[in-house]
C-alpha cells in the first residue's frame, strides 16, 4: 500500500477525531452505554447459580502451628482426620449440586490440593472442568514464620486486614492479587463456550473471608469481625438475578 493510499484511508477517521464527534456525541455514548449493558447483562447470566467457598480439610499445621516453621507452608499435609472431613464434605456437597455442572478452583497448597481430591470422588459422574491459580494461595506469612504471641497479639491491635507479617502480606495485598484473579475468572466465563451451575473454591480460611469481602461488598470493619470457618467449613453464595449479585446465605445448615 502506498503512502497516498494510506493518508486517503485515514482522511475520514481523522476528520471525526479532529472534531471531537467521535468522543462527545451523545448518540454515540448512549450507544456505548447499550453495548456495555448488554455486555454486562450476558456475563452474568453466563455466571454460576451458585458459588461455594471451601476451607480445606484439617492440616498438620492445624494440629501444630510450629511446624511452620520446619515446613514450608505450600506442602503442609492433611491428617487422616482432614481426609475423613474433606470425604464427607463431598457427600454433602453432592446433595446440594447433585447433577449439576462445576467448575472447580484451587489453591496449588497441598492440602487444598488434597481437599480437592477427596471431594472429587463425590463427582465422577458430573460435568466439570478444574484449575489450579496461584492466586488462590494463602496469605504468606513469611518463610518458615515463628508463631509467636507477641507478633500475634500485635496482629490483633494491627487489625487482621492491616497487618503486614514480615517477609508476608497484609490483607490489602491478597485483595489485589484476587482482584487479578476475578478479573480473570469474568474474563474465561464470557469466553467459555458453556456454562456451568456451581463455581466451587477449594481455599484458605483467610482468603475464603477475603473473598467474601469482595464479592459482597463488606466493609473493613465488617471482615475484621468474621471468624475463621472450620475445617471443611463452606459458605454459599447465590445468584440474585433481579439486583445481579451474590447474596451469602446465612441459612445454609453447614454455614460455620
Amino acid at each position: 500500500m502506498t503512502t497516498t493510499t494510506l493518508s486517503k484511508k485515514l482522511i475520514v477517521p481523522l476528520s471525526i477525531l479532529s472534531t471531537g464527534y467521535f468522543f462527545y456525541n451523545p448518540l454515540m455514548e448512549k450507544l456505548a452505554h447499550t453495548l456495555s449493558e448488554h455486555n454486562q447483562n450476558y456475563i452474568y447470566n453466563k455466571m454460576p447459580k451458585r458459588i461455594f467457598l471451601i476451607r480445606h480439610g484439617e492440616s498438620m499445621g492445624n494440629l501444630n502451628r510450629h511446624l511452620y516453621e520446619k515446613i514450608p507452608d505450600n506442602r503442609i499435609l492433611l491428617t487422616e482426620n482432614g481426609k475423613k472431613q474433606a470425604k464427607e464434605l463431598g457427600v454433602k456437597l453432592k446433595q446440594i449440586i447433585q447433577k449439576e455442572s462445576i467448575k472447580f478452583y484451587v489453591s496449588p497448597y497441598t492440602r487444598t490440593r488434597q481437599t480437592y481430591y477427596y471431594i472429587l470422588e463425590s463427582f465422577k459422574e458430573n460435568k466439570k472442568k478444574t484449575f489450579y491459580d496461584y492466586r488462590l494461595r494463602e496469605q504468606e506469612f513469611g518463610n518458615l514464620h515463628l508463631y509467636d504471641i507477641p507478633n500475634h497479639l500485635k496482629r490483633i491491635w494491627v487489625g487482621r486486614f492491616y497487618y503486614r507479617f514480615n517477609n508476608g502480606e497484609n490483607g490489602a495485598d491478597v485483595i489485589e492479587r484476587l482482584n487479578s484473579f476475578y478479573n480473570d475468572l469474568i474474563k474465561n466465563t464470557e469466553f467459555d463456550k458453556e456454562k456451568y451451575d456451581n463455581y466451587v473454591f477449594v481455599i484458605h480460611s483467610v482468603i475464603m473471608r477475603l473473598m467474601l469481602k469482595f464479592l459482597t461488598n463488606m466493609t473493613i470493619e465488617d471482615y475484621q469481625q468474621l471468624k475463621n470457618p472450620l475445617n471443611c467449613g463452606f459458605w454459599i453464595l447465590e445468584k440474585d438475578f433481579k439486583n445481579r449479585k451474590y447474596n451469602l446465605k446465612k441459612d445454609n445448615m453447614y454455614f460455620h
